[in-house]
């Protein structure tokens, strides 16, 4: 044998771990782990990956809910779990707040939980409420400046409240933050005139629409095929404050490469059949089709953006 031979069988044996795992990969049921509570957004998203993707890999796709410290229970269960591409955590935009904010986990999110497929993205959109003569960007700027505004927020540092911050930023506004414990008591009061603004997916204000609260715009990069009246905040004139609610897959460190590139072409097959395409729409989502290489790039743009914005 010659030595470029023996080099090349070497190399051979070397590869053989990760593309054993391939191509036996999934060899059994495979979990996907979702940090909330049955019946939210990310659930939903869950439920629709999970019906397209058992179709691709015709295997058993199960959901299973673990909510619990803003996340964090979830994470750690997939952290450490078993790398082998069958327990997969389904996380939001909220993975990168907290990557990016979040110093009491006890591990750091982008090294153990690396990031795989976006599974879709859904507007951000602002709305304001009945009680007030908002009715366009241009009232809202205007009243930021002539009177004190006030925005809900579910927390310091939430999704919510630093939604609403970028919002304050690309505008050159400032309101006055009022925090709720949820979302729906932020609507509550937004429909009552006791706040102005409230900053959320599009999904998340579907109900408040319905309600009588009026859009102002969406964050995108397009207007929303479920608000297709609403301006864009790139329309108005801001085209560099674009941002869009997005879900996607993480699995453990550790695991191999091969596998990290099965989930992803099986998730992009899975999110963009005509099934999966149909049910986003009917809740204002559209899929994605990066690669992982491109997802981490995005996690990580987003990551400085909400260090930026808190200061930190």
């Amino acid at each position: 044998m010659t030595k470029f031979a023996k080099v090349a069988a070497l190399c051979g044996l070397i590869a053989l771990p990760g593309l054993a795992a391939a191509q036996d990969y999934p060899s059994d049921t495979v979990t996907i782990v979702n940090p909330s509570s049955p019946g939210g957004g990310n659930d939903l998203v869950s439920r629709i990956l999970s019906d397209a993707l058992s179709k691709v890999w015709d295997q058993n796709i199960v959901v299973e809910n673990k909510p619990g410290a803003g996340g964090a229970v979830s994470y750690g269960y997939v952290a450490n779990a078993t790398p082998d591409g069958h327990t997969i955590l389904e996380g939001s935009m909220t993975f990168a707040m907290q990557a990016a904010l979040n110093t009491d986990l006890p591990f750091d999110l982008m090294e153990k939980l690396p990031r795989v497929a976006m599974l879709g993205t859904s507007d951000i959109v602002v709305v304001t409420g009945t009680r007030n003569p908002i009715k366009t960007l241009d009232d809202l700027v205007r009243l930021s400046g002539e009177t004190e505004l006030f925005v809900g927020a579910t927390g310091a540092e939430s999704a919510s409240e630093l939604n609403a911050r970028f919002v304050q930023e690309a505008l050159g506004v400032t309101w006055k933050t009022v925090t709720y414990k949820s979302g729906a008591e932020a609507v509550v009061d937004l429909l009552g005139g006791r706040i102005d603004v409230w900053v959320a997916s599009v999904p998340s204000n579907t109900a408040a629409i319905e309600s009588g609260a009026t859009p102002i715009m969406v964050l995108g990069d397009e207007r929303s095929d479920l608000l297709p009246e609403v301006p864009t905040l790139a329309e108005a004139g801001y085209p560099d404050s674009t941002l869009s609610f997005w879900w996607g897959l993480f699995l453990p460190q550790g695991t191999p490469e091969t596998v990290i590139d099965a989930v992803n072409e099986a998730t992009v097959t899975a999110m963009n059949s005509p099934e999966a395409v149909e049910a986003l729409a009917r809740i204002g989502a559209k899929p994605s089709s990066m690669t992982a290489k491109e997802f981490d790039q995005q996690v990580t743009k987003e990551i400085a953006t909400w260090k930026r914005l808190a200061g930190k």
